[in-house]
């Protein structure tokens, strides 16, 4: 009976070494929203647009359109610069990715995601529309993009914006799989862009300016052996015979 005994306890304190090292090794992997986890793709040209939806007539939404299928419709470029939506085509899943919220899309900078509280927002500048990245702790926003502001809104035909160089769309990708998550994304790292912010070039100290100094003064080659040199004749002049003649 004792060694029963013991051979359950041994037993016992296996199976609870194993509970151990399984809940360290659940605690211990990553999260699918840790940060770095998640990887991105780029998208082929021209196949998403990123689009302004009024809201109350003096707001304004980020509306982004992805065709999963080249050829397919999902939206059509008016002359006027405008995109009007073909709800038929944005109705088919297989066909059409339609993102209306931060929740299907977000900034990426640098290969690093732009957690809170980096946000996207549409702001009107005069005749126009900016796409900006905020980050209330900023001085201020990063234009993405911009579209020209429509003379009146139209629920069918919405601005479309055209992106800075140095911006483009991707996918967002989990271990190799691509998710229906798109990213505003750029290769310049997060430095970069609150430098840019604050209207500097770079992040660190400020470098020395040095002081200017004089020209040196033009030195007279020395005469060779045997070399005359004729220097200019300047005319005297007696500045006090001539005050005395006046």
């Amino acid at each position: 009976m004792g060694g029963l005994k013991r051979t359950y306890r041994a037993l016992t304190a296996l199976s609870l070494a194993a509970l151990g090292t399984a809940a360290t090794a659940i605690g211990n992997a990553p999260r699918a929203g840790a940060a770095g986890i998640f990887g991105a793709e780029p998208l082929a040209e021209g196949s998403t647009v990123a689009l302004a939806q009024s809201v109350d007539g003096n707001r304004w939404n980020l509306v982004v359109v992805e065709r999963l299928q080249p050829g397919s419709g999902c939206w059509q470029q008016q002359a006027n610069g405008l995109v009007s939506l073909e709800p038929g085509a944005l109705s088919n899943e297989a066909l059409c990715n339609r993102l209306q919220s931060s929740s299907g899309y977000s900034l990426r900078a640098g290969g690093q995601d732009l957690r809170a509280p980096w946000r996207l927002r549409i702001e009107a500048n005069g005749n126009r529309l900016e796409l900006q990245a905020l980050n209330p702790s900023l001085p201020a926003p990063i234009t993405i993009g911009t579209a020209a502001l429509p003379k009146r809104a139209d629920a069918s035909a919405l601005p479309s914006f055209t992106l800075n160089p140095g911006w483009n769309f991707q996918k967002r990708s989990y271990e190799g799989r691509l998710l229906s998550h798109v990213y505003l994304s750029t290769p310049d790292a997060p430095a970069v862009l609150q430098a840019r912010a604050r209207g500097t070039q770079s992040i660190g100290l400020p470098t020395a300016s040095l002081p200017t100094l004089p020209a040196p003064a033009a030195r007279t080659r020395d005469p060779l052996p045997g070399q005359v040199i004729t220097l200019p004749v300047v005319p005297f002049r007696d500045d006090a015979n001539l005050r005395a003649s006046n």
